[in-house]
């Protein structure tokens, strides 16, 4: 921040003519020294520092700060989470996949050993039970 202390000169020149010109001859020197194409964004961005109060900058600060933790232990949290979801459904859902498709490939297997003990039934049996079977006829036969 910049501070402005008022300076008590004893100057050597009595006369105030001198004493001017030789300000204005410094200020056209500064300015003539001073190159805004050499100046970097740092030195910009920290020149802007000393138009924001030190509270207000203090302010921001802490805003800016609490945000940071909060989101950084809002997502470390939802990261831990995810874990245990994730490995979880791991541990409980693909031995619980694995059991259903077994039980289906089971069932399938009955389905198809109950088709071949019927077509084998159909055949063996005589040929007056397999009259009564075929009640439903579509017509014109």
């Amino acid at each position: 921040m910049v501070q402005i202390h008022e300076l008590k000169s004893e100057d050597e020149y009595t006369d105030e003519e001198i004493s001017e010109d030789s300000d204005v001859e410094q200020e056209v020197d500064a300015e003539e020294e001073f190159d805004p194409s050499q100046e970097t964004y740092f030195e910009r961005f920290s020149a802007l520092k000393d138009i924001i109060p030190l509270e207000t900058r203090n302010s921001i600060l802490s805003k800016v700060t609490t945000t940071f933790n909060f989101t950084r232990s809002s997502s470390k949290v939802l990261g831990n989470l995810v874990w245990v979801v994730t490995t979880s459904s791991l541990l409980v859902g693909l031995p619980l996949a694995l059991a259903i498709e077994d039980e289906s490939r089971i069932s399938m297997e009955e389905k198809s050993l109950m088709a071949q003990q019927s077509g084998a039934q159909q055949m063996l049996s005589p040929e007056g039970d397999n009259k009564q079977q075929q009640g439903v006829v579509t017509p014109g036969f």
